[in-house]
C-alpha cells in the first residue's frame, strides 16, 4: 500500500532501494567485518527467475524450473477465485494481509535432505 523508496528485510534487517541496490547493512562492521569483510559497493538482490500475476495477486518463484503459475496452483485457482472476484469491480485490500502459520521453514528445508 502507497509508495516506498526503499524496502527492508524484516529479518535480517538489510535495507534495498527500489532498483534492488543495497542501502543499509546494520552492524555491518559487527557482524560483517565492514567493507574488509562484505563491500557494501555493487552489491544488490537477484532477480527472481519466475514471476506471474494471477487475478492481481503477484507470484514469485525463486526456482528457475519452477513450472508455469496456473498449472502450480491447479484447482485451487478455484479457491483464489473465489477471493478475489468478490465482485465486478475487483477487489481492493486496505493495509497489509497477514496470516500466521505455525510453520518453522528452517526445520522443513532440512527434513527434505
Amino acid at each position: 500500500m502507497g509508495n516506498a523508496t526503499h524496502f527492508r528485510c524484516p529479518y535480517h534487517g538489510w535495507s534495498y532501494r527500489n532498483d534492488g541496490r543495497i542501502t543499509g547493512l546494520p552492524f555491518h562492521q559487527e557482524a560483517y567485518g565492514g567493507e574488509e569483510g562484505f563491500r557494501r559497493k555493487g552489491q544488490a538482490l537477484l532477480p527472481a527467475p519466475a514471476i506471474d500475476i494471477y487475478n492481481g495477486l503477484i507470484f514469485v518463484s525463486l526456482d528457475p524450473d519452477a513450472p508455469p503459475l496456473t498449472e502450480y496452483l491447479g484447482d485451487f485457482t478455484f479457491y483464489l477465485d473465489y477471493y478475489t472476484k468478490q465482485s465486478a469491480s475487483g477487489l481492493e485490500l486496505r493495509g497489509p494481509q497477514r496470516w500466521r502459520v505455525k510453520s518453522n521453514w528452517k526445520r522443513r528445508r532440512e527434513l527434505r535432505r
